[in-house]
Formats: C-alpha cells, structure tokens, sequence
C-alpha cells in the first residue's frame, strides 16, 4: 500500500511541459510606410509570423503593376509579366493583401534625402491610385536600383513592421537576378508563406516536448506500480511466514496461565462459592 510514488513529481512535470509549450506556440503598420527597402531590412526570410489573412477591401483595377519607365524596352513585358503575375496573385491568394509594383526612371523632384522624398511620393501616389486601404505598393526607381513600400491602414495586423521586414529580405536576396519581375514575383511568394505560416521547427519541437511528457509520465506511473506490486508481495510474504510458523514457537506461559486461571489450579484464585 502506501500512497502512489511520484504523484507530486507527475503534476509539477506537467505544468512545466505546458509551460515550454506555450513559451514556443506565443515565441510568433503601415507597410514600408516609405522607407528605403535596402536600410530597412534584416535577415528576417527564416522566420515565420504565423498572422491572420487580411479579409478587408483591396483595389485590384490597376492590375498587379504600372511599368512607367523611360525608353522602348520595359522591365515588364509579355516576356516575364507572367513571373510577376504569378508571385503577385500567390500572395494576395495567401494574405488577403492586394499587391502593386509602380516601376519610375528616376526619383521625383524635391528637396532632402532620397527616403524623404520616396516617402511622399508613396504615400501620394498610394492616395492617387487606390480607393482601398487594403493594397500594398511597391516603388521602383529604375535611377536608384532601389524600391520604396508604402500599405493602407488597414493592413497593419497581416503586413505589420516585422511582416515587412520579411518581405524585403525576400526580394532582396534575388537582387542579383536581372529579371525585375522575378525578383518581386517570387519574393513576394516565398515572403507570405514566412508571414502567414507557422514554422516546421517550432512544430516538431511541440511534438519532441508532447513525447518526452509522455514518456516520463509513463515512467512515474510504472514506477509506482513497480513499488506497489513490490509492497504487496512484500506483506504477502510476510503474512505467510506468520502463518507457517508454529504456535509453539510463540511460547506457552500465556496460555498456561490462562488454564490455570480457570481450572483453580491457582493457589491464589478465589474459593468456591458454595450453593444457598
């Protein structure tokens, strides 16, 4: 018998199990709002945001790009729009999130630093061209070899800063491919399965710490009955050994005395009662 052996160690073992769960599972703005792609991102393509889609209002009547570049030859033309097309419709497929590359030849007019003039070319040209808040532009100034963002307000819980920062570092690392259209295209797809998917690793971590939970559990429950059935073989055999061993080798004073008792046999016992 007893009490079960390590029931205390089970239940503390299972509050720290959940609490590594929940510390992995809860580990995961205005999009760009102007700022140069090249200073505003990271090395952030490996993560994985795991956000909600975006179900509000888009404008798609432009299309998924405006080539207003100088000169006869275009970065889009019908020998790659499908690259940029298909990147394009992935992702407004996955985040809910319209998006739009504008390409120009050359900053626009103005006074202060490259990123302060593109910030207010985004932001009016945003106004100019949708009548949603749910699209996301892209900039690109053919001059510069650079590109500018800029989202609608309502974007901010699916594109956030953090989803930004994904998304430039997906284009960026296919800077080195001259086709413009690729470099977008395929940068946006593999961006929103970083933005809107959970991470392979944090899913099998779950799944190792769920195993390890079980196997000590098991362990503490085979424990237990290990020491259990131990115990009860233990009184077991205790209980046989009391009753194979003879009463004589208790000894007999006791019970002599007891028969002397009740047979008078004891000088110091009370005398007859005599009948009336």
């Amino acid at each position: 018998g007893g009490a079960p052996v390590g029931s205390g160690g089970c239940g503390c073992f299972s509050i720290v199990i959940i609490v590594l769960i929940c510390m992995i599972i809860f580990s995961g703005t205005r999009g760009g709002s102007g700022s140069s792609s090249s200073s505003s991102s990271s090395n952030k393509s490996n993560a994985y945001l795991a956000h909600d889609k975006y179900t509000g209002n888009v404008d798609s009547s432009h299309g998924f790009y405006i080539d207003d570049s100088e000169g006869s030859e275009k970065f889009i033309d019908s020998s790659n729009k499908n690259d940029l097309n298909d990147g394009f419709d992935k992702f407004y497929s996955k985040t809910g999130v319209y998006p739009f590359l504008y390409i120009i030849e050359r900053l626009p007019g103005g006074s202060g630093s490259a990123d302060d003039i593109m910030q207010n070319y985004t932001d009016e040209l945003y106004e100019e061209l949708f009548n949603s808040e749910g699209n996301l532009l892209f900039v690109y100034v053919a001059s510069e070899d650079d590109y500018w963002a800029a989202g609608g307000h309502n974007i901010r819980e699916t594109i956030d800063e953090d989803a930004m920062k994904v998304i430039y570092s997906c284009i960026n690392a296919r800077w080195d491919d001259g086709n413009l259209a690729r470099r977008f295209g395929d940068g946006l797809e593999d961006a929103a399965k970083h933005v809107m998917g959970k991470s392979p690793y944090r899913v099998v971590m779950i799944v190792l710490i769920v195993a390890l939970a079980v196997v000590v559990i098991l362990y503490i429950v085979y424990s237990w009955w290990q020491k259990k059935k131990k115990a009860e073989k233990e009184e077991a055999e205790h209980l046989e050994q009391i009753l194979s061993t003879p009463l004589e080798s208790f000894g007999t004073q006791g019970m002599d005395d007891l028969k002397n008792k009740y047979d008078g046999g004891n000088d110091g016992g009370n005398p007859p009662i005599n009948p009336q």
